[in-house]
């Protein structure tokens, strides 16, 4: 009786534990934001946010420019007050939907960013340096924070292709952590035009 109580049980836990390893781990982020810098990132973009008037640069009010790439639009008048000038937010947008906001702006600022981040949204999911050299030989560590919840990621590092700006990549198809760690930079369709 003791052998077939033993032959059961090896046969038990490891499908138990198949059974284990092919469930997601639930993703807990008390402080996941439905907006930010006042865009609503789960809304109708499309007919929440109005057309700029014609060669707009600034804006009081919030609103959209298309640029060449369909899908795209850099967005003005949005809450800035707690960051310095100099940055640029562009939606990659499907079927009326933010699928992808990028934040950027000049590298000088991106400790400062980065700070606003932890405090509205909490600590990281994952934090992590890479080390950078530039074409002089000069190097330094880019700090890359990951956020992953349900509804969105968000990514926030030193751009490797132009140090003298940050990106921050808001993903409402969020990417699981260990999905995040490849991929070190945004998409370059586009981001490194702005």
């Amino acid at each position: 009786m003791t052998l077939l109580k033993l032959v059961m049980t090896g046969l038990l836990i490891p499908s138990s534990a198949l059974a284990a390893g092919t469930q997601q781990p639930s993703t807990t982020w008390a402080q996941e934001p439905t907006s930010f810098m006042g865009v609503d990132l789960q809304g109708d973009f499309l007919n929440e946010v109005a057309e700029c008037p014609a060669n707009a640069t600034t804006s009081t009010t919030l609103c959209r420019a298309a640029t060449e790439t369909p899908g795209r639009f850099v967005i003005l008048g949005t809450d800035s007050r707690r960051v310095l000038l100099g940055y640029k937010l562009v939606a990659q947008v499907v079927n009326g939907k933010i699928e992808t906001l990028v934040f950027t702006g000049p590298s000088n600022s991106s400790g400062l960013v980065a700070e606003m981040l932890r405090a509205d949204y909490g600590p990281p999911s994952q934090s992590k340096s890479n080390l950078i050299k530039t074409k002089s030989g000069a190097s330094f560590d880019n700090e890359v924070l990951h956020w992953t919840g349900k509804s969105l990621s968000i990514k926030s590092q030193r751009n490797d292709a132009d140090l003298g700006t940050y990106n921050v990549m808001l993903t409402t198809t969020p990417m699981s952590v260990s999905n995040a760690q490849g991929a070190d930079q945004p998409d370059e369709s586009g981001v490194s035009q702005l």
